[in-house]
């Protein structure tokens, strides 16, 4: 993915990281990996990332198929779900309406293997029945990071405004 998060990112966190992620992560594992992406300028909207794009309460499967399908816009999704003190982070992918279809196709990236490629594969959306409350959801979208001006172009920017 170009401008995106690659294989060494992951691998490159992980080892920094020093926490076994092997059974899935939580919501302050995944701030830890944007806040690594961030400082490595890897081109993500993190503003986006940061807002929770949740305005009703969701607290089953069906509700947030349905909340997808009514509010969501085809892209990625970070879902926090819970059920009583057990969290997990999912991906929630949001398809583009078939022509023809009344509903949007949606996936979950959810499972992991080493050997996979992507890391994350795709499962069913029914594998996650058993949450009771999703926390928030947040999405992702790629945004190529500028480069700084240079002193000398912001002094030249500066004499100009102030001509």
């Amino acid at each position: 993915m170009k401008n995106g998060a690659s294989r060494k990112h992951w691998t490159d966190f992980y080892t920094e990281y020093c926490k076994d992620l092997s059974n899935g992560v939580v919501r302050t594992d995944i701030a830890a990996f944007f806040e690594f992406l961030r400082r490595n300028r890897v081109g993500l909207d993190y503003l986006l990332l940061e807002t929770n794009a949740q305005n009703e309460s969701i607290t089953d499967i069906k509700l947030l198929g349905r909340y997808a399908q009514e509010h969501l816009e085809p892209g990625h999704y970070i879902v926090h779900a819970v059920k009583d003190l057990v969290e997990q982070c999912f991906t929630l992918v949001v398809n583009k309406r078939p022509k023809g279809k009344l509903l949007k196709p949606l996936g979950v990236l959810d499972g992991y293997g080493d050997d996979c490629e992507p890391l994350c594969y795709r499962e069913q959306i029914d594998i996650l029945a058993w949450f009771t409350k999703v926390v928030g959801i947040y999405e992702i979208k790629l945004e190529p990071m500028n480069r700084r001006p240079s002193r000398t172009a912001k002094r030249r920017a500066k004499r100009a405004r102030d001509v």
